[in-house]
């Protein structure tokens, strides 16, 4: 999987966006990558998903989409 991944620079910090700071970390990651949060934990995203529009899925959730969408998140 890690010769799929593409490294991105944070630029910016949206800190403090979630409940748990540990996790503040992921949110700038994703955002400055344009990325999707794929975690079972998304008590702790919800607020970054609706003030900064974070895409935020369980691993199920990416499942059933690249299956139906031929592979594309």
């Amino acid at each position: 999987m890690l010769d799929l991944c593409q490294f991105a620079a944070i630029y910016y910090s949206w800190r403090p966006t979630s409940p748990d700071p540990g996790d503040d970390l992921v949110v700038d990651c994703a955002m400055n990558a344009g990325a999707i949060v794929i975690t079972f934990n998304l008590r702790d995203f919800r607020n970054a998903e609706v003030s900064l529009g974070l895409r935020v899925m369980t691993p199920v959730e990416l499942v059933v989409k690249l299956a139906g969408n031929g592979g594309e998140a």
